[in-house]
């Protein structure tokens, strides 16, 4: 007889893991943004003077 619970909770886990890393790289692309607009405005503030 097939074990469909264990085939859920594989799933379920590889879904998860799934969500989790896609996650983590938008963090990292959103931390890359933030610091690429702050050198952006540093280079913009140093110009100026």
């Amino acid at each position: 007889m097939t074990d469909y619970k264990a085939m859920y909770f594989k799933l379920f886990n590889r879904i998860a893991a799934a969500i989790e890393l896609l996650q983590k790289a938008q963090q990292e692309v959103e931390e890359d943004y933030i610091e690429s607009e702050e050198a952006s405005a540093n280079e913009r503030q140093n110009g100026d003077e």
